[in-house]
């Protein structure tokens, strides 16, 4: 029984991180998305992404930049509600999901890690934050038309700026 259950955790944590990989966090948005939409509330999705990580890895060495995802995994841990998710995905992307939370409160809580990250010595010059946001409503249920809003924006404003807070519906 013991080692079922290590197995399956090793399957579903990231072991970088600490945090719950892709699979599991998609598993866990489909579950409070179905609260959400059940209780109807709000839901905000948000991704947190490290710029250029391959370059700092590149340029720095990678233990620069596992240094920098381990730190950064903490500090959502942190500071998130027991009933909110985190979890690593890849490529410097960490993505939260917040349940019952309105899009004022999201952008603000948001916008306070992104100071947060700014104020930690990371020791690698000029690393920059992006943040996105997502205010998914209660009507708005699935994953895939998320997904598909969600990283559809996510391009648009990544390919134009950097270390900003972007709202998308």
């Amino acid at each position: 029984m013991e080692r079922n259950r290590l197995l399956q955790e090793q399957a579903e944590i990231n072991p970088l991180t600490g945090l719950p990989n892709r699979q599991r966090c998609t598993q866990d948005l489909q579950r409070l998305l179905h609260l959400a939409n059940q209780y109807q509330q709000c839901f905000c999705l948000g991704v947190l992404k490290i710029d250029d990580l391959q370059k700092i890895n590149r340029n720095y060495g990678h233990q620069w930049g596992d240094k920098m995802l381990r730190r950064l995994g903490c500090l959502l841990q942190k500071e998130l509600r027991s009933e909110d998710i985190v979890s690593y995905w890849n490529g410097g992307e960490f993505v939260v999901g917040m349940y019952g939370m309105s899009r004022g409160y999201g952008v603000e809580w948001l916008a306070e890690v992104l100071e947060m990250l700014r104020l930690i010595e990371f020791e690698v010059a000029q690393e920059t934050f992006t943040l996105l946001l997502v205010l998914v409503l209660p009507n708005i249920l699935r994953m895939e038309g998320i997904y598909k809003h969600f990283f559809k924006a996510r391009l648009q404003q990544w390919k134009k700026q950097k270390n900003l807070v972007v709202i998308a519906f």
